[in-house]
């Protein structure tokens, strides 16, 4: 424990490094440690060989994508995001809405323009008096949640099979389809996000002493939460809209990363940007090969990798 507080960026460079080379070297398409240099060798040669092919077109995307959709922390759950974007996204597929748009680009569409619908309403609900409250704000995304499970179970009724197959893989979240157009798009964006994110590390960090004493320092605790709402809601809404519905990592990674580093922000929003990136990678890559050449839905992974955790947490948080 003093060894990873006192080489937290060698840490994660190694552990970075280390899943890199093992989501981009290995899958139900085949194994090879050296893959990645022959593919270095073949793009310097200009001829690529069907496998460094495979790495550049499909893993390598795939791998990118997994760790920007890590880093934002997707975890849509607690204010029924996730929820608003599967209905959207369902309701795309079961009644075939084409928005105008080639296929690569309807659905992510759907569930970005659901998740930040869900997200205004829910923030408007969390407002009592002016000031923001995070009880209500749960209870809005619990009633969102409700509402749309519902809606999303009638969805199925009327869905033929391969539509009903589509929903289900998404509404379990998976990387799968990244591809380097999809990236293009999605990674801007949530890049973007990230950075308007970065500088309110010291705000975060100074609340934590109390919302007043936070603002005799200088702290505009309203203007932060905020502008903090509306750019968790946008990271969410893109998260969830290239790679469906991925839950516990922005639950389990914060809690674990300020175990190990502490509560000052200007550390913990890092080490958490690069444990969930790392969480996100370790996930695809045993989706991928723990039922080889078959495929898991990613957010199944999460799920039974944070629950213990997330359960561990809280009892030794009330412990």
């Amino acid at each position: 424990m003093h060894w990873i507080k006192s080489h937290p960026r060698g840490l994660w460079l190694l552990a970075a490094l280390a899943l890199c080379w093992l989501s981009l070297s290995t899958g139900p398409a085949g194994s090879d440690p050296w893959l990645l240099w022959q593919y270095l060798a073949d793009k310097h040669q200009g001829s690529l060989s069907p496998a460094a092919l495979a790495l550049e077109q499909i893993r390598l995307p795939r791998l990118l994508l997994a760790m920007l959709v890590g880093a934002a922390l997707a975890d849509p759950g607690l204010m029924g995001l996730s929820s608003g974007a599967a209905l959207a996204a369902l309701g795309s597929i079961v009644f075939g809405i084409h928005w105008g748009l080639p296929p690569l680009w309807r659905l992510p569409l759907a569930a970005f323009v659901g998740a930040l619908v869900t997200g205004f309403i829910v923030i408007r609900f969390g407002y009592r008096q002016n000031r923001l409250s995070i009880t209500h704000l749960i209870l809005a995304g619990v009633g969102i949640n409700a509402l749309a499970g519902a809606l999303m179970g009638l969805l199925s009724h009327i869905a033929d099979e391969s539509s009903l197959k589509l929903m289900t893989y998404w509404t379990l979240g998976s990387v799968a389809g990244a591809s380097w157009p999809q990236l293009a798009l999605a990674a801007p964006l949530l890049v973007l996000a990230l950075a308007l994110l970065w500088p309110w590390r010291l705000g975060l960090t100074l609340w934590l002493l109390g919302e007043r004493d936070a603002q005799t320092l200088g702290v505009d605790v309203k203007k932060m939460q905020q502008r903090l709402l509306v750019l968790v809601s946008v990271l969410v809404a893109i998260a969830t809209a290239f790679t469906g519905v991925i839950g516990f990592v922005g639950l389990v990674v914060p809690h674990l990363c300020r175990m190990l580093f502490g509560g000052d922000y200007r550390q913990l929003l890092p080490a958490s940007l690069w444990g969930g990136a790392l969480l996100m990678v370790l996930s695809d890559w045993l989706a991928r090969t723990l039922v080889s050449p078959q495929e898991l839905p990613v957010g199944i992974i999460t799920a039974l990798m944070g629950t213990p955790v997330f359960l561990y947490l809280l009892r030794r948080h009330h412990a």
